[in-house]
């Protein structure tokens, strides 16, 4: 998706433009970024995802498109290409999880199908960035992104990012947020809950049925 790259080439910008030194992260390290990271995505491979717009009277059901059983998709590494980590030498790297989903009773659509994805990146001499993206299709014409960028440049500590709930902002505000602003269309994900509700019209809200 066109938004989804300008997403990622404004982090690389952010990226370049720090320049406090800081220490390479190990192999060992970037693990334990992705353990945490994984706390947002409490999903498996059999997972039901069904959200329910009580104001509207609709219900938006979807399965997880599976990677060999495996849910959700993680990659971790080094020198971040277009998501494909390989060289230590490099000096980049970056952490990848994504819970990609397929809609029940909508066509599916490989340009727009829906998504949660997560990258976290960074360079040894830079500061590091958070990014989520979220997509998803209510009917074959409903579309909605949500883009939100977390940025630490002060401490350079990753887990500061992690935080209970982060709200994504369903507009073309690709700045993170910690609080709900009101009338906003957001996506709203919880640690060890994933993602719980969200609105695309800043007035009802879709909920997450267990």
């Amino acid at each position: 998706m066109r938004t989804r790259t300008l997403l990622f080439a404004l982090c690389a910008l952010l990226i370049t433009s720090c320049a406090v030194q800081r220490t390479y992260p190990s192999q060992e390290e970037l693990q334990r970024y992705r353990d945490s990271l994984l706390l947002y995505y409490p999903y498996s491979a059999d997972e039901q995802f069904v959200f329910v717009n009580e104001q509207l009277g609709r219900t938006w059901e979807a399965k997880p498109d599976a990677n060999n059983g495996v849910y959700p998709i993680t990659k971790i590494g080094y020198n971040s290409n277009s998501q494909d980590f390989k060289s230590e030498s490099a000096g980049m790297w970056g952490v990848h999880v994504s819970a990609p989903m397929s809609e029940i009773g909508i066509t599916h659509d490989n340009n727009n199908r829906c998504d949660i994805d997560t990258e976290i990146s960074g360079q040894w001499s830079s500061c590091d960035v958070m990014i989520w993206f979220f997509a998803i299709r209510l009917s074959e014409k409903e579309i909605y992104l949500a883009e939100g960028l977390f940025q630490d440049s002060e401490n350079h500590d990753v887990f500061t990012l992690f935080r209970d709930t982060l709200i994504i902002p369903i507009d073309n505000d690709i700045r993170g947020r910690f609080e709900l602003e009101s009338g906003k269309p957001y996506a709203r994900i919880v640690k060890h809950q994933g993602l719980t509700d969200f609105s695309t019209d800043g007035k009802t809200v879709w909920k997450r049925e267990k």
